[in-house]
Order: structure tokens, then sequence, then C-alpha cells
């Protein structure tokens, strides 16, 4: 996925837990240029530039790995309130 991640452009940050329980990640990707980093069309689809390093039909390989071995994901947009921020 880093290669992937650098070649679209995206600033991603990848955490793993470290205690006892099932393994867990954290990805965090950083929107520098705000939320129309999310907007249809501002980097191509992410499926080609996977595809475009891992070769065709990688991307499919890939959901199905996470298919298999992730019991669980979840999401959530978090904003930065610099008149809340002691910073």
């Amino acid at each position: 996925m880093k290669a992937a991640w650098q070649a679209d452009g995206s600033t991603v940050a990848v955490y793993a837990v470290s205690s006892s329980g099932p393994a867990q990640y954290s990805i965090v990707t950083r929107y520098k240029q705000g939320l129309k980093e999310r907007a249809q069309g501002f980097r191509k689809p992410f499926r080609e530039t996977y595809e475009s390093i891992h070769g065709v039909g990688s991307w499919e390989d890939y959901l199905d790995t996470l298919r298999e071995y992730a019991n669980e994901g979840w999401s959530e947009l978090l904003f930065l309130r610099a008149d809340l921020s002691s910073k």
C-alpha cells in the first residue's frame, strides 16, 4: 500500500496496536488540502494507481485478502479546530 499511497500523493500513517487481543491497525489519512481531496476527480481512482504498481487484477487480490483476514473495520472524519487548540 505504501508505494500506491506515495504514487497517489496521499499522506498516510499506519499504526499497529501492540497489546493483547486480535491484531489491530489504524490507517490515518491527512487531507492537507482539505476535504476537496475526497471529491471525485481530485485524484484518479486508487484502484488504477494500485494496479499500475502491482499489476492488473492485483486490487481484487488485495480485497480478497482483506476480506479473508479482517474481521471488522470502521472509519471516521476528524477536524482540527484551531480556535480550540492549545497549540
